[in-house]
């Protein structure tokens, strides 16, 4: 191996790192048009409307969060008693709907 010649994974590391400083330089660009308060109207009023956005999104979280905490327990013992007297009650109903059908009544 010669120590004056890069090999070729030495190569692609450095093209790669070339690659993400290119990258990094154009997201910094980016940002500082978009954080540049002499930037155009346009651009306040995106970063307003995402700002806006982020801030209903935070409450909508929030209310979820809040609704289910608040809600939690309901779902335990009485939707149990709840379907078990259903249940029952249909039983009964069909217990006494039987005997009258047509067919038991008139032979």
């Amino acid at each position: 191996m010669h120590r004056g010649l890069p090999s070729e994974e030495e190569e692609k590391v450095d093209a790669e790192e070339e690659d993400d400083l290119e990258e990094d330089v154009a997201a910094d660009r980016a940002s500082l048009a978009f954080n540049n308060p002499s930037s155009s109207p346009l651009l306040k009023q995106a970063k307003q409307d995402v700002q806006n956005l982020n801030t209903e999104v935070y409450r909508t979280n929030t209310l979820c969060a809040d609704s289910q905490k608040k809600y939690h327990f309901c779902w335990g013992e009485p939707f149990l008693v709840l379907i078990l007297t259903t249940a029952l009650s249909g039983a009964f109903v069909a217990l006494l709907l039987f005997p009258l059908q047509p067919s038991l009544v008139c032979p």
